[in-house]
């Protein structure tokens, strides 16, 4: 399929360099658990991984991990700050294998299903920022904003200054491209663990390449490469296609399909090729692609490409099967019917939407109109691990006219949430996962008036609060707006002693509050119950098991903070024996009753009547209940 030459001069270099790469490539085949919070441990199961933790290096995104343990076929790692939802990447000195997506980051949210709450933050831009990616460029732990001006010809990197709870961003680092920007794309492109960035322009069209060589507290980026593309560069997607252990370019055109920019790369000699045009995805405007994906759809460790058309005659997704090998790249083109109704899709993603352990996709839909039920996202699940086959969801009604959307767990509660932006509603559309399993469910959506066309939208954790927040670009004003996620939080307590909540906020006055239901708060005073109710930490004295399911917070200088749930839990251990109803056998060293949330680590035997509000099993434990004996579960 490929009408372009390798250049000669690389002939060489490739031979060379790939020689060691044909054996023991690492390869990804699953991680356990896919949700978790920061400081979590989790399991990396595949092949090819050093046994030497050193010579693993794993990324949640762009966030480093630590490695705690490696082998052959096993690596575990703590998942680190700034993990978003997306790739997970393992690199050895034998190449590298990613996982897309990969893990869910959450937090503890609430067990009665608030829907978040935000706070909205604008930072001012010199230029109307086209589109927006985020990373860790200078590698603080801090994820990082990188924009791109179609009118200025520029590339702008805002560095994240923010602490806990925080947003703040120094004034932008600038870099002058040779074209007008459309898209941007992130990936370590030299094998140095930093990421990159490539650039797409028009006038002239080509990919422009910025090799990070930042230090912590300071960005640096080197402009490298000019890669002359087809057409008009639409959308970037980053990945190792042929295995060799380099990250290569899928790049959506907007006139002659999808150009493939193969990585010859060594060390600090950039280098990339033109090698493949795939066929058009559309019959308007000129088979014009306008967005791609890369995710391995049937389970052959290879990455595949789906892609959309920008077209309102279109209802199907595009696939591009790999068939490559180290020394050739080639994909095949299936199309697939997945999309519900007719519509442009304004831009898609994928994730796990039923928790079946399957990638599905979500597409933001729009007509040239502006009546609201033309603007939708669609669902399409699929049906099975090995198959590129996809059911055709249900249609939500969105904001009117989204051309970008994303997906994070935005409540806490381990379900793959949705947002889009919507360009001529100046909102964003927030869709709440239910988490059913095997089928797509979600509450409706809830709309959140921002201003300004909002262009582009992602998702990821600005403050380090554990908390996904949501940002976008604007097609009206000079500005990126930031939902920071201020969503309530559960905090876990025995039911019993002195306990302590803190505010997140920092100022100078300071008044804690409490609610039964989480929506309407009054204010507390110091007594028998509460001690420094108008301090910055409050502890509430002889807690007992009733207050579970309490909400706290705290207004600082008459603003409102994040609000706890306080949720009561204790753990079966079995230290002293089998029996619940021994307190020395629980972890908070009383038996739980019909308000506490119960897990059980070992096996237990209950030979009375006992009770609990929730019951979870772990480590293949097993409770059994004695004849005539009743376990009341609440919940």
């Amino acid at each position: 399929m490929s009408k372009f030459k390798t250049p000669a001069k690389l002939v060489l270099f490739w031979s060379i360099l790939t020689s060691t790469l044909l054996y023991a490539q690492p390869r990804i085949d699953s991680i356990f658990p896919k949700i978790g919070k920061y400081g979590d441990t989790i399991s990396i199961f595949g092949s090819g991984f050093s046994s030497t933790p050193g010579e693993n290096i794993v990324h949640f995104g762009h966030a480093p991990a630590g490695i705690l343990s490696s082998g052959d076929k096993i690596i575990e790692v703590k998942v680190p700050v700034g993990a978003i939802f997306g790739e997970l990447t393992v690199k050895t000195p034998m190449g590298r294998s990613m996982i897309s997506p990969g893990f869910l980051p959450t937090f503890n949210g609430t067990r009665n299903k608030i829907p978040p709450t935000f706070d909205s933050i604008f930072i001012t831009t010199p230029d109307f920022l086209y589109k927006i990616e985020i990373a860790d460029i200078d590698q603080d732990g801090k994820p990082d904003l990188i924009g791109v001006s179609n009118v200025a010809a520029k590339l702008y990197v805002f560095r994240n200054t923010s602490t806990n709870y925080n947003i703040s961003f120094a004034q932008p680092t600038i870099n002058y491209l040779s074209g007008s920007g459309q898209c941007v794309g992130i990936g370590d492109f030299n094998n140095d663990g930093k990421p990159d960035i490539a650039v797409g322009t028009s006038y002239p069209n080509q990919l422009q390449i910025y090799v990070n060589q930042s230090n912590k507290g300071s960005i640096n980026l080197a402009p490298n490469v000019l890669i002359y593309t087809n057409s008009e560069p639409i959308d970037i997607a980053i990945g190792d296609i042929n295995k060799d252990g380099k990250n290569d370019l899928v790049v959506a055109d907007n006139q002659y399909g999808i150009d493939i920019i193969r990585n010859y790369s060594a060390g600090n000699f950039i280098q990339f090729s033109l090698t493949n045009l795939l066929t058009p995805v559309g019959p308007y405007p000129s088979g014009s692609t306008q967005g791609v994906l890369l995710h391995d759809y049937n389970g052959d460790g290879l990455l595949d490409i789906m892609a959309t058309a920008y077209t309102s005659l279109s209802d199907s997704f595009h696939l591009y099967r790999n068939l490559s090998t180290v020394n050739n790249i080639n994909f095949q083109k299936e199309l697939i019917s997945a999309k519900k109704g007719r519509g442009t899709i304004g831009g898609f993603t994928i994730g796990d939407f039923n928790n079946d352990d399957l990638i599905d996709m979500a597409a933001a839909n729009w007509l040239r109109t502006t009546r609201t039920p033309n603007s939708t996202v669609s669902i399409a699940t699929k049906k099975g691990k090995e198959s590129v086959v996809f059911s055709t969801g249900d249609s939500i009604v969105t904001g009117v006219h989204p051309l970008s959307i994303a997906a994070h767990d935005f409540n806490g509660d381990g379900n793959l949430d949705i947002v889009t932006g919507n360009t001529i509603s100046n909102s964003v559309s927030l869709l709440i996962n239910n988490g059913r399993p095997a089928s797509t469910s979600f509450s409706p959506v809830v709309n959140y008036g921002i201003g300004g066309q909002p262009r582009f939208v992602a998702a990821a954790d600005i403050d380090a609060d554990g908390k996904p927040d949501v940002v976008m670009g604007s097609l009206l004003l000079q500005r990126i707006a930031i939902l920071r996620n201020i969503s309530p939080e559960r905090v876990d307590f025995c039911g019993i002693g002195n306990q302590k909540l803190f505010s997140k906020r920092v100022g100078s006055a300071y008044q804690w509050q409490i609610s039964e239901d989480g929506v309407n708060f009054t204010n507390i005073i110091d007594g028998a119950s509460y001690t420094g109710t108008d301090r910055d930490t409050l502890t509430i004295n002889n807690m007992n098991t009733d207050f579970d399911g309490r909400f706290f917070r705290c207004a600082v200088d008459n603003k409102t903070g994040i609000s706890y749930e306080v949720s009561v839990v204790n753990s079966f251990t079995g230290t002293q024996n089998s029996l619940w109803h021994n307190p020395m056998n629980w972890s908070c060293g009383i038996v739980p009753d019909q308000n506490t949330s119960v897990t059980i680590l070992t096996n237990c035997d209950i030979d009375m009547d006992a009770a609990c509000k929730r019951l979870l099993l772990k480590n293949n434990a097993i409770v059994n209940v004695n004849p005539g004996v009743i376990l009341s579960i609440v919940e």
